[in-house]
């Protein structure tokens, strides 16, 4: 009989409670099932246990497709976008415009960023000419402009 890896729960059930001691293997095997099967109603009843409900959700294939193209608008995966709508409707506001913002924010930062860059390259290829601060002032400039009309 193949015995149980010492110091798992159940080789601990079955030393505590004398079993590998006896030696008699029938009686060790009834106590392992016995083990399982204490371990799965423990284990169903905590699932039970959780708050969690789930919801099946049918939609035509023309919906399907808007869905996962909104979904992808927003960078989210298709239950998350179901998720997102649900709670802003629960919530009475909407997330997903928020979500916009935060999108065009990154887009607007990584143009800045990648501009920025393109200066220092400039500046570190010069050796001899007049530095490029006026167009880092002027990038600089766009991006107050910028935060002010929003």
């Amino acid at each position: 009989m193949k015995y149980p890896k010492r110091n798992t729960r159940l080789w601990l059930h079955l030393y505590q409670n004398g079993f590998l001691d006896g030696g008699d293997e029938a009686v060790i095997q009834q106590e392992i099932k016995d083990y399982y099967k204490a371990y799965d109603r423990k284990l169903k009843h905590r699932k039970r246990k959780i708050e969690r409900r789930e919801f099946s959700l049918s939609f035509s294939n023309l919906q399907i497709k808007q869905v996962r193209i909104r979904a992808k608008e927003y960078g989210v995966t298709i239950p998350g976008y179901l998720k997102l709508l649900v709670c802003a409707d629960l919530s009475q506001s909407s997330p997903l415009k928020h979500t916009m913002d935060y999108k065009e924010i990154l887009q607007l930062l990584t143009y800045y960023k990648n501009t920025i860059d393109g200066i220092e390259v400039k500046e570190t290829n010069k050796w001899f000419s007049n530095n490029n601060y006026d167009e880092l002032r002027m990038v600089l400039e766009s991006i107050k402009t910028k935060i002010e009309i929003k």
